[in-house]
C-alpha cells in the first residue's frame, strides 16, 4: 500500500521520504502509535489517513480542483478513534460530560461500566479518589488474565485533555495511574473552570484548542473583558461584535499586533490573519465567545473566560481543527508538500 500511496502522492506534486525529518509537513497513518507519530504530535504535524491522498488523487484526475484545507479537515486521522474509554473516580458530572462529548467527536466509545466481555482499552482515572478504586482493579485482574486484548490502559485524566489538545494520542506510558500525577495541567484548568475556582492562566497549542483565564480575584466585574485585545478576521457582523466586547470591557484593533491576546473567526476559516494567530498561538474563538459572555454579563450572572472559551471552540475545532489554506493549482494539488507514511499496521 505504502507504494502506491507514494506514487499517487508523487503525481499530485508532494515529495515522499521514509524518515520523519524536519522537513516533512504531513504524516499519513491508520492508527495511532509508534515512533513517528508521537513525533508528529510533538511537531504539530498534521495526522492525515491514507484516503486524503487516494481522494485528492481522484479529484485531481478527473479534473476537478483539489480544496486543500477541506481535503484535509476531511481526512485527518480521529484524535480517538480505537478507543473505547471507562471513567473512574471522576465525580463531576460537567467534567464526565465533557469528556464524553470531546471523546464522541474525536471518534471514540464512551462506556460507563467495566465489564465482561471486555471492551474498553482505557480506564480514565482521577487522583481525586484519593485509594484504588474498583475499576481499576477489575482493569488489573482483567489484564492479568488476558481477558483484556489490547490491554486496558490505566492512565490519569491528564492523559485524556492531554490528547485532546494535541490532536492525537499521547504516550500512555507517561501517564500510568500507577505513577504519580505529573502536574495535570489541562485537567486542573477544566476542573477549576467547571467549579468557578481560580484557575491559572493558560497558555495556548497551536491549535487554538487552549483557553486564557484570569484569576477570579483579577476579573473586574463590571468589565471582565478588560485585559482582552480582539483582532477579528471572515466575521461577517464584526462590527455588532466589536460593540459588545467594548461593552464588556475589551479593546479591538483590526491589525493582529503584538497586543492582540485572542482572535474571532468563524469556523474553517483561513487567511493571513489566522495563519497569523496560529503561529503566535494566540486563541482562535468563535464568535458566539463574545455574544454569550455578553448575555451572561447584561443578566448579572457569574461566568468564568476559561470555560466559556472552551464551550466557543472546543468541539468545533475537534472537527476543523487548524486549517491552513493554500493556493492550489489544479495541475499540481499538493504543492510543497512533503509526506512521511509510516507503516501501516492494524492494532488488534
Amino acid at each position: 500500500m505504502q507504494p502506491r500511496l507514494f506514487k499517487l502522492a508523487l503525481e499530485l506534486g508532494a515529495k515522499s521520504v521514509s524518515a520523519l525529518t524536519d522537513r516533512v509537513t504531513h504524516l499519513i497513518a491508520e492508527n495511532h502509535g509508534g515512533a513517528k507519530y508521537q513525533c508528529a504530535l510533538e511537531r504539530k504535524i498534521p495526522i492525515l489517513l491514507p484516503s486524503w491522498i487516494t481522494e485528492s488523487h481522484r479529484i485531481w484526475r478527473h479534473g476537478d480542483d483539489v480544496d486543500l484545507a477541506q481535503s484535509i479537515a476531511a481526512h485527518r486521522l480521529p484524535p480517538f478513534s480505537g478507543i473505547t474509554l471507562c471513567i473512574s473516580g471522576i465525580s463531576d458530572i460537567v467534567r464526565r460530560t465533557n469528556i464524553n462529548m470531546a471523546l464522541t467527536a474525536g471518534g471514540g466509545t464512551y462506556v460507563r461500566d467495566l465489564v465482561r466481555p471486555v471492551r474498553v482499552t482505557h480506564l480514565l482515572c482521577s487522583p481525586e479518589a484519593g485509594v484504588e478504586t474498583d475499576k481499576m482493579r477489575y482493569a488489573d485482574k482483567f489484564n492479568r488474565a488476558g481477558e483484556a486484548s489490547p490491554l486496558i490502559q490505566i492512565v490519569w485524566e491528564e492523559w485524556f485533555w492531554d490528547s485532546l489538545q494535541a490532536g492525537g494520542q499521547m504516550d500512555e506510558s507517561r501517564y500510568q495511574a500507577r505513577l504519580p500525577p505529573s502536574g495535570f495541567s489541562f485537567h486542573s484548568r477544566l476542573h477549576s473552570a467547571s467549579h468557578s475556582a481560580t484557575p491559572s492562566n493558560l497558555s495556548l497549542n497551536d491549535s487554538g484548542l487552549g483557553i486564557i483565564s484570569n484569576s477570579h480575584d483579577e476579573i473586574d466585574s463590571r468589565r471582565p473583558f478588560k485585559n482582552v485585545v480582539l483582532c477579528a478576521t471572515g466575521v461577517l457582523n464584526k462590527h455588532e461584535l466589536f460593540k459588545l466586547a467594548l461593552e464588556l470591557g475589551a479593546k479591538c484593533v483590526r491589525p493582529l499586533t503584538d497586543r492582540v491576546t485572542h482572535l474571532i473567526t468563524d469556523s474553517n476559516y483561513g487567511g493571513e490573519k489566522y495563519e497569523c494567530a496560529l503561529e503566535r498561538g494566540i486563541p482562535i474563538l468563535l464568535p458566539s465567545w463574545i455574544t454569550e459572555c455578553h448575555r451572561l454579563w447584561q443578566r448579572g450572572e457569574p461566568f468564568d473566560l476559561a470555560q466559556c472559551a472552551l464551550l466557543a471552540n472546543l468541539f468545533t475545532m475537534i472537527e476543523s481543527e487548524v486549517l491552513k489554506v493554500s493556493c492550489v493549482r489544479p495541475c499540481n494539488p499538493f504543492p510543497g508538500t512533503l509526506s512521511s507514511i509510516r507503516k501501516l499496521v492494524q492494532l488488534s
